[in-house]
Protein backbone atom coordinates (compact mmCIF):
# COMPACT_ATOMS: atom_id res chain seq x y z
CA UNK A 1 0.00 0.00 0.00
CA UNK A 2 1.35 3.03 -0.95
CA UNK A 3 1.74 6.57 0.81
CA UNK A 4 -0.65 8.42 -0.41
CA UNK A 5 -3.71 5.53 0.05
CA UNK A 6 -2.28 5.15 3.29
CA UNK A 7 -2.99 9.00 3.87
CA UNK A 8 -6.09 8.70 2.71
CA UNK A 9 -7.36 5.54 4.43
CA UNK A 10 -6.32 7.56 7.90
CA UNK A 11 -8.78 10.23 6.96
CA UNK A 12 -11.51 8.31 5.69
CA UNK A 13 -10.66 6.59 9.24
CA UNK A 14 -10.62 9.70 11.56
CA UNK A 15 -13.87 11.23 9.50
CA UNK A 16 -15.65 8.07 10.68
CA UNK A 17 -14.69 8.32 14.24
CA UNK A 18 -15.81 12.04 14.55
CA UNK A 19 -19.22 11.46 13.13
CA UNK A 20 -19.57 8.27 15.13
CA UNK A 21 -18.61 10.02 18.24
CA UNK A 22 -20.71 13.17 16.96
CA UNK A 23 -24.25 10.91 16.86
CA UNK A 24 -27.05 11.93 18.54
CA UNK A 25 -28.69 9.66 21.17
CA UNK A 26 -24.49 9.19 22.31
CA UNK A 27 -24.10 10.64 25.44
CA UNK A 28 -20.42 11.49 26.04
CA UNK A 29 -19.43 12.87 29.38
CA UNK A 30 -16.23 15.40 30.20
CA UNK A 31 -14.34 15.63 32.86
CA UNK A 32 -15.80 17.36 35.41
CA UNK A 33 -18.87 17.46 33.96
CA UNK A 34 -21.54 18.60 36.89
CA UNK A 35 -23.30 15.60 38.63
CA UNK A 36 -26.74 16.30 39.09
CA UNK A 37 -27.44 14.42 42.96
CA UNK A 38 -31.18 13.82 44.20
CA UNK A 39 -31.89 12.97 47.45
CA UNK A 40 -34.82 9.96 48.48
CA UNK A 41 -35.62 9.04 51.90
CA UNK A 42 -37.62 5.54 52.40
CA UNK A 43 -39.55 5.67 55.45
CA UNK A 44 -41.35 2.29 57.15
CA UNK A 45 -41.09 -1.34 55.84
CA UNK A 46 -39.05 -0.98 52.75
CA UNK A 47 -39.88 -4.31 50.01
CA UNK A 48 -40.50 -4.91 46.31
CA UNK A 49 -43.68 -3.40 46.57
CA UNK A 50 -42.21 -0.16 47.73
CA UNK A 51 -40.38 0.61 44.09
CA UNK A 52 -43.01 1.99 42.44
CA UNK A 53 -43.37 4.39 45.11
CA UNK A 54 -39.28 4.94 45.33
CA UNK A 55 -39.19 5.37 41.34
CA UNK A 56 -42.47 7.67 41.73
CA UNK A 57 -40.58 9.92 43.74
CA UNK A 58 -37.67 10.41 41.45
CA UNK A 59 -39.96 11.64 38.41
CA UNK A 60 -39.72 10.62 34.64
CA UNK A 61 -35.67 8.88 34.64
CA UNK A 62 -34.06 9.54 31.05
CA UNK A 63 -33.21 6.77 28.73
CA UNK A 64 -29.67 7.87 28.59
CA UNK A 65 -28.97 11.38 29.22
CA UNK A 66 -28.61 14.53 30.96
CA UNK A 67 -32.52 15.76 31.73
CA UNK A 68 -32.77 13.30 35.40
CA UNK A 69 -30.24 13.07 38.26
CA UNK A 70 -26.80 11.64 37.99
CA UNK A 71 -26.32 9.91 41.33
CA UNK A 72 -29.45 9.42 43.32
CA UNK A 73 -28.76 8.98 47.49
CA UNK A 74 -31.07 6.73 48.96
CA UNK A 75 -31.73 7.64 52.58
CA UNK A 76 -32.53 4.50 54.46
CA UNK A 77 -32.43 5.93 58.54
CA UNK A 78 -36.18 5.49 58.82
CA UNK A 79 -36.33 1.83 57.46
CA UNK A 80 -38.01 -0.74 60.02
CA UNK A 81 -37.28 -3.93 59.85
CA UNK A 82 -34.94 -4.44 56.92
CA UNK A 83 -35.13 -8.17 55.77
CA UNK A 84 -34.17 -9.66 52.50
CA UNK A 85 -37.14 -8.07 50.38
CA UNK A 86 -35.01 -4.75 51.33
CA UNK A 87 -32.46 -6.03 49.89
CA UNK A 88 -34.17 -7.06 46.78
CA UNK A 89 -36.08 -3.55 46.54
CA UNK A 90 -32.53 -1.92 46.73
CA UNK A 91 -31.24 -4.05 44.18
CA UNK A 92 -33.75 -3.59 41.53
CA UNK A 93 -34.28 -0.08 42.10
CA UNK A 94 -29.81 -0.35 41.11
CA UNK A 95 -30.86 -1.64 38.24
CA UNK A 96 -33.50 0.45 36.92
CA UNK A 97 -31.14 3.66 37.83
CA UNK A 98 -28.11 1.52 36.21
CA UNK A 99 -30.21 0.99 33.39
CA UNK A 100 -30.96 5.03 32.81
CA UNK A 101 -27.39 5.94 33.09
CA UNK A 102 -27.48 6.80 37.10
CA UNK A 103 -26.01 5.72 40.34
CA UNK A 104 -27.54 4.72 43.33
CA UNK A 105 -25.60 5.62 46.80
CA UNK A 106 -27.37 4.44 49.68
CA UNK A 107 -26.88 6.53 52.95
CA UNK A 108 -27.50 6.22 56.68
CA UNK A 109 -28.32 2.26 56.52
CA UNK A 110 -27.98 0.15 59.41
CA UNK A 111 -25.87 -2.64 60.14
CA UNK A 112 -28.34 -5.24 59.87
CA UNK A 113 -28.92 -3.91 56.42
CA UNK A 114 -25.33 -3.90 55.80
CA UNK A 115 -25.09 -7.36 56.58
CA UNK A 116 -27.91 -8.45 54.55
CA UNK A 117 -26.14 -6.51 51.84
CA UNK A 118 -23.35 -8.58 52.40
CA UNK A 119 -24.87 -11.75 52.80
CA UNK A 120 -26.70 -11.69 49.41
CA UNK A 121 -23.35 -11.07 47.69
CA UNK A 122 -24.04 -7.40 46.58
CA UNK A 123 -21.39 -5.64 48.62
CA UNK A 124 -19.40 -4.78 45.55
CA UNK A 125 -22.90 -3.73 43.49
CA UNK A 126 -24.91 -1.34 46.55
CA UNK A 127 -22.46 1.62 47.38
CA UNK A 128 -22.85 2.42 50.86
CA UNK A 129 -21.49 6.32 51.56
CA UNK A 130 -18.22 6.29 52.45
CA UNK A 131 -18.94 9.01 55.20
CA UNK A 132 -21.72 6.75 56.55
CA UNK A 133 -20.60 4.94 60.04
CA UNK A 134 -20.42 1.41 60.01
Amino acid sequence: MSFRARGRLWRMKAKRQRRCAAAPGRLRLRRGAPRRTQVITVEGVLGPARLGDLLARLGPLPERGPPGPSVVVCDLRAVERPGLGAVDALARLHLVLRTAGCELHLRNAGADLRSLVALAGLEGLLRFDPADPA
